[in-house]
């Protein structure tokens, strides 16, 4: 059941997303910015760089989220991607 509903609350951010809610990225970072951090910090071992690539990787998904297909995967999994390239 919290599965389901948090794959709801995924999708309706990235409704949100692609119709360019500013608001929606302030959402986005509150619920995946440990995540994106925690992955890049692994790639990076730099606490300052990680902190950088974060911001970069924020703008990236912003800039691609017209590309995520719900049908293909789950969004948690598109932005870890999203993070390590």
């Amino acid at each position: 059941m919290q599965v389901e509903s948090a794959h709801q609350q995924d999708r309706e951010l990235v409704r949100r997303l692609k119709s360019r809610d500013g608001q929606a990225m302030v959402s986005l970072y509150d619920k995946y910015g440990g995540l994106v951090y925690s992955v890049i910090l692994r790639a990076v071992a730099d606490r300052a760089t990680a902190e950088d690539l974060v911001q970069e990787t924020f703008l990236r998904i912003w800039n691609r989220v017209q590309t995520f297909d719900d049908e293909k995967g789950r969004f948690e999994g598109w932005l870890v991607i999203i993070s390590v390239r």
